[in-house]
Parts: structure tokens; C-alpha cells; sequence
């Protein structure tokens, strides 16, 4: 049995996501917002944060074939299983590092099950799909792949690889040229539909054929037939498909996904924005006032906050402020909230003013910092004379708040404004008189 040849392509981690929250108290608020919002709330170059493989369970769409993948001496090592007959199909499981070990799920095979194959991986892997026929494991390489290494291969029923393909095998030697394409998030998703379809950034849709790998880009027709079809991550990732690529004639079947209460959050939403998108005119306030709640799964806020304005207009800003009251200050879902808002028509900086002046209090941080930062965000001269009043007025998380975001802006008068700030007794004249290099008494 030959080993996968990403070991070639460094170290890679499993599906990218954001940090664990972290306990919150008034004194780190500054510190968050400087971290997680000035710095756009997010990674914003180059390459993805790498992390450790997780340990898993994939299981074929029949249930009959699964593989189990585990870390090994810094490798990985792959087992495919068949299913006993008669016997329930396994469920797919991961060992998350991020929760607490005894609370991890068993990923072990059912040693009644025929194991099919052993075989030693390289290092870096990302996401694996388990084939019924022809039985094997697709095994992609994100971030190897563009260091040289293999993107894609397949390890049939007896461990061996059938077939592997480099980025230069998927697309075309302009685009391996620009960065369109060629950056770290350059995999949009990944299903089987008797052979696999890779989707990447740039609207490139390609079939790969299990058995011997040949490859044949496709159009959106392909949507067509995937639509409410598959796991919830196919579901989603085939319906901003269709949006992106604004595949006609999808008005009905989105509408029925979004009305239906059975599919997931995440799906309702990207079906009510496509459904829109294509005359649509149902009301969908209630579903994304759900989609957006901090009750809801991230995952499903951060793409209720994305479609929210488009969606709901207007009547967004108050879904939005009630979405963020309880939000730690840290969340992403606050930095996509400024953005939402800030794409708002008609006047919005009076409503913001209203809201940075909502009462002090241990549950009203989150509010005023979403007022706050969508007023820096709009950088109007009104908008930003607010920030200064808050500066020299506010309460001091607040007057903190703005005092970052306005030095963080730079506006041309910004020395004058906090000497003038340092004399008049801000309630921060601690921290304007070290920015400025004077002592504040």
C-alpha cells in the first residue's frame, strides 16, 4: 500500500473557522474592539490559518461504506469499512479539539464491520467524502494544493490511489495566474453525485469522474437537479450557487425551501435570497429575525447577516440591533452587523445617534459599540462628529471606543480635536495625554 502523496504539501488544517469565545469582562470591550473589529473581524490575507487534523468518521451517502481517519505519528491514518447487513448505518462524528474530551464521540469502527483497507496518509488533509461505488475515499488537500502539492485523489476499496490531480489539472493556465482563483480560499465546496463536482471560486463547476479521474467543467444546468438535494452543507452551497451564477427559473422550488419549516436555518435563508433575487415577494422577516438571533448557530448568522438588507430593507436595522444586544463583543456576527447596517438607505445616523446613547449598563456594551463602530464605519463629517461628542461626553468604555476608532481613522484635525478633548476633561484623559505624548493634569 502506497502512502497519499500529500505528504509533500505540508502541513494543512482541517476546515478553517474562528476562534473559541473567551470570557468577557467592561475591561477587555477596548481590547476586543481593537482586535476583533478595527482588524475587520477575520483572517484578511493570503493564507489559511492552519490547525491540526481532527480525528473523524465519514460515512457514505447509502450508509454502507464509511472511513475512519486518525492522526497517527504525525500522519493520518485511513481504514474503509463496509457495514455488516442488517445493521444501522453509522453517523459521521469528529473529534473536535475545541470541545472537552469527554465529551468528544466515538469514531471507532464496529469491529463486526469488514474492513476494507488500511492505509498511511500524508499530513495535510482537509475533507474527506466516502464513495459508495466505486467504494473509496476523495480526499482533498486545500492549502497543499497550492503549494505544489496534490489537490485531489482517490483511494480505492484495496487502499490504492486510483488517480490524483494538482491545481494545474483543474484549471486553465490563466487562471492558475490570478488570484481570483489562486488564493487560500480558492475551494468553494465539494459533493458526489456518481462522481464528484468540485466548485471553486471564479463560477468554476468541475465533474470528476471516480473511477479513472477525468475531468469535465459543467454548467449551472448542474444546479438544476442538486437543488434541495444532498447534505446541509451541499444544500447551502448549491443555492449561493444558483445566486451567484444567477441560474434562471429556480423562483418555485427556492420558495418551497424557504416556506419549508423542516430544512435548516442556513438553507430557508439562501432559498428566501434566491427566491427574491427571481420576483419573488413573500415576507421573510420572521425567518431571518431567526436566522439572525444569538440563539441561532454562527454558522447561520453570519449568512442571515450577509442577505439580511437586501431581504428585509428598512425594517433590517431593528432585526439587526435586537440581534446584537446580547452578542460578545468579539463575535464576527457584531463586525457583519456594521456592515449590514452601514449598507442601509435614508437616515441612518440619527438612529445611530439614538442607539450610542442607550443607558449604561452591563447588557447595552454590545449596542453602543455597534452604534459607535457603524458611525466610523459611514465617516461622514456627521457621523464622525458624533464619535468626538461621545469622546468628550460619553461614559468611559465609550468615550475608549470612539477614541480608538478615531485614531485608527486618522481624520486631519485629529490632534488639535484631542488637545482640545485633553483640556475640556474627557472622561479618557489618561489615555489621550499618553497618545500625545503630555502629561493630562
Amino acid at each position: 500500500m502506497g502512502r497519499v502523496p500529500y505528504a509533500r504539501s505540508g502541513e494543512l488544517p482541517a476546515a478553517a473557522g474562528y476562534p473559541g469565545r473567551v470570557p468577557v469582562t467592561p475591561f477587555r470591550i477596548v481590547a476586543v474592539l481593537v482586535l476583533a473589529l478595527l482588524m475587520a473581524g477575520g483572517v484578511a490575507l493570503g493564507r489559511s490559518p492552519r490547525q491540526t487534523f481532527e480525528d473523524r468518521r465519514v460515512v457514505s451517502a447509502s450508509g454502507r461504506v464509511y472511513a475512519v481517519l486518525r492522526t497517527e505519528d504525525a500522519k493520518i491514518r485511513l481504514t474503509l469499512h463496509r457495514r455488516r447487513e442488517g445493521a444501522a448505518p453509522l453517523a459521521g462524528a469528529i473529534r473536535s479539539w475545541g470541545t472537552e474530551a469527554s465529551l468528544r464521540p466515538d469514531i471507532a469502527a464496529d469491529p463486526r464491520d469488514a474492513e476494507l483497507c488500511s492505509t498511511l496518509l500524508g499530513r495535510t488533509l482537509t475533507h474527506v467524502r466516502v464513495s459508495d461505488e466505486p467504494v473509496g475515499a476523495l480526499l482533498l488537500d486545500t492549502d497543499g494544493a497550492l503549494e505544489g502539492g496534490a489537490a485531489l485523489c482517490f483511494v480505492g476499496s484495496g487502499g490504492r490511489i486510483a488517480w490524483t490531480h494538482r491545481l494545474s489539472d483543474i484549471f486553465k493556465p490563466e487562471e492558475l495566474q490570478d488570484p481570483r482563483y489562486m488564493h487560500w480560499d480558492w475551494f468553494r465546496g465539494l459533493w458526489l453525485d456518481g462522481a464528484a463536482f468540485l466548485a471553486t471560486k471564479g463560477n468554476v463547476l468541475v465533474r470528476v469522474a471516480l473511477a479513472d479521474g477525468r475531468l469535465e467543467r459543467v454548467g449551472p444546468d448542474v444546479l438544476r437537479e442538486r437543488l434541495g438535494v444532498g447534505t446541509q452543507e451541499e444544500r447551502e452551497l448549491v443555492l449561493e450557487l444558483v445566486s451567484e451564477w444567477n441560474v434562471g427559473g429556480m423562483r418555485a422550488s427556492a420558495e418551497a425551501l424557504a416556506a419549508d419549516e423542516g430544512q435548516p436555518l442556513g438553507v430557508r435563508v439562501r432559498a428566501a435570497q434566491v427566491a427574491r433575487a427571481q420576483g419573488g415577494t413573500a415576507p421573510y422577516r420572521d425567518l431571518f429575525a431567526r436566522a439572525v438571533s444569538p440563539k441561532a448557530e454562527q454558522a447561520v448568522r453570519y449568512a442571515g447577516l450577509l442577505r439580511i438588507v437586501p431581504m428585509l430593507g428598512e425594517d433590517a436595522f431593528d432585526v439587526i440591533v435586537e440581534s446584537v444586544s446580547s452578542t460578545y463583543p468579539g463575535d464576527r456576527s457584531l463586525h457583519l452587523a456594521v456592515q449590514a447596517l452601514t449598507t442601509l438607505k435614508g437616515p441612518l445616523v440619527p438612529r445611530l445617534d439614538a442607539l450610542r446613547r442607550t443607558p449604561v449598563d452591563a447588557d447595552t456594551h454590545t449596542l453602543r459599540l455597534l452604534a459607535l463602530t457603524s458611525l466610523n464605519a459611514i465617516g461622514t463629517p456627521e457621523a464622525r462628529e458624533l464619535l468626538w461628542d461621545t469622546l468628550q461626553h460619553g461614559d468611559p468604555v465609550a468615550a475608549m471606543t470612539s477614541f480608538h476608532l478615531l485614531v485608527e481613522a486618522k481624520p486631519e484635525d485629529l490632534r488639535a480635536r484631542l488637545v482640545a478633548a485633553l483640556k475640556a476633561g474627557s472622561p479618557i484623559r489618561d489615555a489621550i495625554g499618553r497618545h500625545l505624548g503630555v502629561h493630562p493634569h
